[in-house]
C-alpha cells in the first residue's frame, strides 16, 4: 500500500469519525471492498455538485437527455447530464450524446453499456385539451435496450402502428 493511500485512508477514518461524533451520519472504510459513508438526518445526502455513479450500479441518474423532435436534426438535444464525463461537459449540450430517428423510433447513443442501468422515458405532450379516449395522439410505448443506446419507441393509440411524437421526449438513465 503506498503512503499516499494510507494517508488517504486515514483521512476517510477521520472524516467518518467526526461525523459520527457530530451526530450527522456514519462512514466506514474497508481495504478490502471500499469506502462508504451512510447519512441519517433531515438530509441524508447532499452533494454540492454533480453526482457521479458508475453504470452497472443502481441508485442515482446516470444520464439525462430531453428531445424537442420539432428542432432540426443536430438541433434537437435541448438539456442534458452525463454523468460518465467531467466538468462543464457534463450539462453542456449535446453532453457527447448522438440522436438518430426513424419513423416512431429515437435512438439515444449515450457511449457507454445501457444494458445495466433502467431507462425511464416520459412523453413532452401539448395536448390538455384532449380528454376522451378517442383522441389518436402518439404515445411512448416503451424503451428497447441495446450496447450503447436506447430506443424510445411510439405508437398511435388508434392503432399499433409506429408514430412520430408532436414535441419530443425525457429520457432518464437510473
Amino acid at each position: 500500500m503506498t503512503r499516499y493511500r494510507r494517508q488517504f485512508i486515514s483521512l476517510l477514518i477521520g472524516l467518518a469519525l467526526l461525523l459520527s461524533a457530530c451526530g450527522g451520519g456514519e462512514g466506514s472504510v474497508n481495504s478490502t471492498s471500499g469506502f462508504g459513508v451512510k447519512g441519517e438526518g433531515p438530509i441524508a445526502i447532499k452533494a454540492v455538485g454533480n453526482a457521479v455513479q458508475t453504470p452497472g450500479f443502481g441508485g442515482w441518474a446516470k444520464s439525462m437527455v430531453i428531445v424537442d423532435v420539432t428542432k432540426p436534426a443536430g438541433q434537437q438535444i435541448a438539456r442534458c447530464y452525463n454523468s460518465q464525463l467531467t466538468g462543464a461537459a457534463m450539462n453542456t449540450v449535446p453532453c457527447s450524446y448522438l440522436l438518430e430517428s426513424s419513423v416512431g423510433q429515437w435512438r439515444v447513443i449515450f457511449g457507454f453499456d445501457t444494458r445495466s442501468p433502467f431507462a425511464a422515458a416520459t412523453q413532452t405532450d401539448d395536448r390538455s385539451k384532449c380528454f376522451v379516449s378517442s383522441c389518436d395522439i402518439p404515445r411512448i410505448s416503451g424503451v428497447t435496450y441495446e450496447n450503447d443506446s436506447v430506443i424510445v419507441v411510439a405508437r398511435k393509440s388508434s392503432d399499433s402502428y409506429l408514430s412520430g411524437l408532436d414535441l419530443g421526449f425525457t429520457l432518464i438513465l437510473y
